[in-house]
């Protein structure tokens, strides 16, 4: 009330006021400024805090805001030191002369005072905020009447910024728990981002690369209480610089997240670190440091786990039963990030490395169904393996412009290196009939044939195989502008080097056995050098025929070069087996297996013109971006000549040339007044052959999937079809929301047919292009505030996933094939009825997930296989220092043929944390899967069949973690 009174006497305070003749107005475009001393009212010194500030009209009407940081400037009288003062400087646009400033902060009284602007800048002097006492504070708060609390999300022009401090996470959260929270904003488990439906290319710290394509060191690793805000945008590229609006053919904008630091965060340097041990011997380690100066800026991380963890868990109280990595996996990893920006920015280099070794242990069940016109088959197999692999990988990007921007010269470099090595054992087994539980099944497998199952073959193999990847490249640039501005040259060169080998140990034997016949197996090695070149040279030309018309016509040239030598050494072992497999190999008895060795010669050589057209209008409207519309256009086309050169069982050498078309239109718009976004977009893709599928010979390395060539195969193309609606902020102060939607149609495109044979269950598989491949992807996600300061929302993602699949299957080794066609209609939903104040959080989570299967061919039995999880997670903070969180939901499968993966699991998860020293030591306590619950089940379904997979997860367990948290800020 008093606010409103205080408002309505600034009015009436500037209605008195005099004003200027009306040839003195300011033009509504112009940039004005006011600036002050801040104090407090009482004691009079200089207020440290951030204030919230408003310029609004004389009806209330709020056409800027700004967080004003503490800026002391040091205040002298006749040369000595008298002290210091926070100044505030308010840029802002306006029309006329007479405004409202008020200044808000949770722990002051709002203050307003009346701004006559006589020019495009007004000295204010010394303005009084008085702070609040404990009492007052406490009736604010629970009056709700702390507007800067409340200011989630401001659209400015192109830019959506997200307040941070205006959302609540618990104490200790990372960035990951802050994104989570935003309206808009939906993070997937591979670290991919989408904001109102749409892809988020890249992530920036202070607006700079940060681990470019490595979203979780930033997600995982960032405390949530140092960033200030989170801005979504379209970032433009290096080359306007030089070039101006006319980059944008070369390089479009990307849209990226920007997330700002608070002041004394972004200077300085801050660091984490972490360590915890658990029951069933789980452990967790990790540290990220963080360095600022004015022109360096240095990152490190570190971090070990066995936990299958990529993201701290726990942070919003929710939880997942399983995460995307598959078994159980150790983790060890390491990477150091670095920006270097000279004075005026004229020479810029940045990088990152990261070294990673996992260790995954994997225990598999797959449940198979095979649709055949014969009748179906059944297959059952249990896969046990180890997997290790140690990766290395650094990119760095060197950018050397003048202060005239009149060229630039642009070198990337990056170097790759990885060693896998997997050992793992398999028992399979294929049926006539469904065999259901079939208890004891894989034990009969490994002794011996089973004569009651109609089993059709068996299969057991044991495997050690270590495969070495290395890898380099480098590029350059050179733009120059010529002839003024949206108007240059780029030259451009790149060269990348590529090989894989093996290395010991090698060994893969394996028996078979189908029916009627005797076990048969080999004991093999199979040592690879494969070897790729590639160089791209290129030229385009940019031109910006109007302000709003820009064309950038390019030609390339690639060659591609691979060399592949794949030689197989086998020994036939037969009836030494005795139904169990060799544990080693004898390397003496290795003959070469000519079937399926080869060496073999790619060579690629195209020719790519393309003709990239944009077309950009922007309209202002009281000095502002109002709306804007853009055209892109994509004109290709690739000129192939491809040559393969095979020396295997057969010498053959197979020759294409050929023409490929790639086009692409997409229409986009914004209109920033109404703050909602669209667009729209048909995209013609050809793919490429693999050159191997060319050759007609018959690889039987697996001797229950054979593969064999297709000298007749052609390029395939897709139609895809794009839609995207979202609305960027809040509509009617309580929706916003996103629809997108995508459908693509194949045309000859290339699928793996398949020959049956009923006898033994071998498949031979061949490549083939075949019509009538389509899907869709359709999904509508709205976020509704069900009360005015958004602490009570509804989140809600509907999707829905039409599919049209299309085989060709022969039972007579491709002397003819019929198509098999599969129509599946996917829906999943998932909603969130949340209420969120500073205290606690309590949400209602639910989500289904559900396929429904059909095909006209009468061995094919309709089927509908369905997951849904329902549950409540909560979190209580009792002080500043302690909080809980938890979580509690059942987890349901239906549908599936294995009976055994039809299961209820009631998932409950805690976390408990203390924090000492003002937060700089934080204790965890965390319980995963406390009622020993969790199972791992996926499920697959296409045109050739089923298929459900059971995979080992991560043990219940109770750890214990403590968390350091250190800041330096620099001398002011």
């Amino acid at each position: 009330m008093r606010a409103n009174l205080l408002t309505i006497l600034c009015a009436i305070l500037f209605a008195l006021m005099p004003t200027t003749a009306s040839g003195q107005q300011q033009d509504k475009t112009k940039d004005m400024s006011v600036s002050a001393f801040i104090e407090n009212a009482v004691t009079g010194v200089s207020v440290p805090d951030t204030i919230y500030a408003e310029i609004m009209t004389p009806d209330s009407v709020v056409i800027a805001d700004i967080d004003v940081e503490p800026n002391t400037t040091q205040m002298e009288s006749n040369g000595v030191t008298t002290g210091y003062k926070t100044m505030m400087k308010f840029p802002f646009k306006g029309a006329g002369n007479n405004f409202i400033l008020r200044l808000s902060h949770p722990d002051y009284a709002d203050a307003y005072y009346p701004v006559e602007m006589k020019g495009a800048t007004a000295w204010l002097g010394t303005l009084k905020i008085r702070k609040l006492n404990a009492f007052e504070r406490a009736k604010k708060l629970g009056e709700v009447v702390v507007k800067a609390s409340v200011i989630q999300v401001v659209n400015k022009g192109d830019t959506i910024q997200y307040n941070a401090d205006a959302f609540d996470v618990a104490k200790g959260s990372m960035l990951d728990a802050l994104l989570a929270q935003m309206p808009g904003v939906e993070l997937r488990g591979n670290g991919r981002i989408y904001v109102n439906g749409r892809f988020v290319e890249k992530m920036l710290l202070d607006g700079k690369d940060f681990f470019e394509g490595n979203n979780f060191v930033l997600l995982e690793n960032l405390p949530a209480y140092t960033v200030k805000n989170i801005k979504v945008y379209e970032q433009t590229s290096q080359l306007s610089k030089v070039i101006g609006n006319a980059a944008s053919m070369v390089e479009p904008n990307k849209y990226v997240i920007d997330v700002t630091l608070k002041k004394g965060f972004n200077t300085g340097w801050l660091a984490n670190a972490e360590a915890g041990a658990g029951t069933h011997s789980r452990y967790r380690g990790r540290a990220f440091g963080l360095g600022y100066t004015k022109s360096l800026r240095l990152s490190a991380f570190g971090m070990i786990n066995n936990i299958n963890e990529k993201r701290t868990p726990g942070g919003d109280g929710r939880w997942n039963p399983a995460s995307d990595l598959s078994g159980i996996t150790r983790t060890k990893a390491g990477g150091l990030d670095y920006n270097y920006s000279s004075p005026g920015r004229t020479i810029n280099f940045m990088g990152n490395t990261t070294l990673k070794h996992d260790r995954t242990t994997n225990n598999t069940l797959t449940n198979k169904e095979n649709y055949l016109e014969t009748g179906n088959t059944f297959s059952r197999q249990w896969s046990d393996g180890i997997n290790r692999n140690l990766n290395l990988y650094s990119y760095n990007y060197l950018n050397i412009t003048p202060k005239s921007n009149s060229y630039m010269h642009s070198v990337r470099f990056s170097l790759s290196y990885n060693n896998n090595r997997r050992v793992s054992d398999i028992v399979r087994g294929t049926f006539g009939r469904n065999i259901g539980d079939a208890p004891a099944l894989r034990d009969r497998l490994s002794e011996g044939w089973i004569e009651d199952m109609d089993a059709i073959n068996r299969y057991l193999s044991s495997s050690d195989r270590r495969i070495k990847d290395f890898g380099m490249g480098m590029s350059y640039s050179y733009t120059v502008a010529v002839g003024g501005q949206d108007r240059g040259l780029t030259l451009y060169a790149s060269g990348e080097y590529n090989r894989t080998t093996t290395g010991e140990p090698d060994y893969d034997s394996y028996l078979v056995q189908y029916a009627g016949r005797p076990a048969n197996g080999l004991s093999r090695s199979n040592p690879l050098d494969k070897r790729n070149y590639t160089t791209n040279l290129a030229a385009d030309w940019h031109r910006a025929i109007t302000p709003e018309l820009k064309i950038s016509p390019r030609l390339d040239f690639f060659y591609d070069y691979n060399r592949n030598s794949n030689l197989w050494y086998a020994d036939s072992i037969g009836e030494r087996l005795a139904g169990m497999l060799p544990s080693m190999r004898s390397a003496a008895m290795m003959q070469l297996d000519p079937q399926n060795s080869y060496l073999a010669g790619e060579h690629r050589t195209v020719l790519r013109p393309r003709i990239p057209i944009l077309f950009s209008r922007q309209t202002k409207r009281d000095g502002k971006a109002f709306s804007k519309f853009t055209v892109r256009v994509n004109l290709e086309a690739r000129l192939h000549h491809d040559e393969i050169k095979y020396d295997g069982i057969v010498r053959s050498q197979a020759r294409k040339t050929y023409a490929s078309p790639n086009m692409s239109v997409d229409l986009s718009g914004e209109n920033h007044w109404m703050r909602h976004s669209w667009s729209v977009g048909y995209h013609l893709d050809a793919e490429d052959i693999d050159l191997i599928n060319l050759i007609d010979v018959t690889f039987n390395s697996d001797p229950l999937n054979l593969f064999r060539g297709n000298p007749d195969l052609k390029n395939s193309y897709s139609h895809n079809f794009s839609a995207r609606y979202g609305y960027n902020n809040w509509l009617f102060n309580r929706v916003m929301f996103s629809i997108t939607g995508r459908y693509v149609i194949s045309r000859r495109d290339m699928a793996m047919s398949y020959a049956y044979d009923p006898a033994t269950g071998v498949h031979t598989y061949r490549p083939v292009n075949i019509n009538g491949n389509r899907y869709g992807t359709f999904s509508f996600n709205p976020t509704v505030a069900l009360d005015r300061n958004k602490k009570f929302t509804f989140r809600n993602q509907l999707s829905l996933t039409p599919r049209r699949s299309v085989d060709l299957v022969s039972y007579n080794a491709f002397a003819s094939s019929s198509p098999s066609v599969v129509r599946s209609l996917g829906v999943s939903e998932s909603a969130t009825l949340q209420y969120n104040v500073k205290k606690y959080m309590v949400a209602l989570d639910g989500a289904i997930e559900t396929q429904r299967s059909r095909s006209d061919e009468n061995y094919f039995q309709p089927f509908t296989m369905t997951q849904f999880n329902y549950g409540l997670r909560g979190r209580y903070k009792f002080t500043e220092d302690f909080e809980i969180s938890t979580d509690l939901k059942m987890y349901s499968t239906r549908g599936f043929d294995y009976s055994e993966m039809n299961t209820n699991q009631l998932v409950w998860n805690g976390r408990v944390t203390k924090s000492f020293l003002d937060g700089k030591l934080m204790m965890i306590l965390d319980g995963y899967d406390i009622l020993g619950k969790v199972k791992r089940i996926s499920y697959k379904v296409n045109e050739q069949g089923r298929t459900e997979t059971w995979v080992n997860s991560i043990p219940s367990y109770v750890m214990l973690s403590l968390r350091w948290n250190f800041a330096k800020k620099p001398r002011e």
